[in-house]
């Protein structure tokens, strides 16, 4: 009877051990990626996004807020994404009626999200958010409803001016569905050459 008990017990010990081991194993994982599809008008220059937004500027990520998950009832994310806050370095155009000055601090919806509680990350239409103290070229437009401004089309309003910096998250599928013309390292390139002084 003594052994048994002592049987139940050491198998007891185990189960929490592995369960604990477990447990901290996988939040030492580094988190998924997924991209989230979504519909993104595309341009075939730079003068076209230039054309179509109210802001451009060049500036630099300062900080940025906790990730926005929102599900509807059936727990499909229907919005997703983080406020990054950029220092206004350069105003190239501003036509949206804000009043904008150099050095000042806003807000920039980026379509990437960080779900804790899953360990992972998504990234709208492939988004990739901008890195912390980094330089950037935004082609924006304020959105009245949210009190936040919004990169082109998704994907096409933010440029690093580190050419060797990512600008897409780097799966296969969502590079695909804009390298095959070249439009999005075409674009790139131009940013570069106007903007990257």
């Amino acid at each position: 009877m003594k052994r048994k008990r002592i049987g139940i017990i050491v198998s007891g010990i185990l189960v929490c051990c592995f369960g604990v081991g477990f447990y901290l194993w996988n939040q030492k994982q580094p988190p998924g990626e997924v991209v989230i599809d979504a519909k993104v008008d595309g341009y075939d220059s730079l003068e076209e996004i230039e054309d179509k937004v109210s802001i451009i500027v060049k500036a630099k990520k300062v900080s940025e807020n906790p990730s926005m998950i929102r599900k509807n009832g059936e727990e499909n994310i229907r919005f997703t994404g983080t406020i990054g806050n950029v220092e206004i370095l350069e105003i190239y155009k501003n036509t949206s009626g804000k009043d904008l000055k150099i050095s000042d601090e806003i807000p920039i919806l980026e379509n990437e999200a960080y779900n804790k509680a899953k360990n992972v990350i998504y990234h709208v239409a492939g988004y990739r958010k901008m890195e912390q103290d980094k330089e950037y070229m935004l082609f924006l437009d304020y959105s009245e409803d949210d009190s936040w401004y919004v990169p082109c089309s998704a994907i096409w309003g933010k440029y690093p001016l580190d050419a060797n910096e990512m600008l897409l998250f780097q799966e296969k599928t969502t590079r695909a569905n804009y390298e095959e013309e070249g439009l999005l390292d075409g674009i790139q390139k131009e940013v570069l050459e106007k903007y990257g002084k």
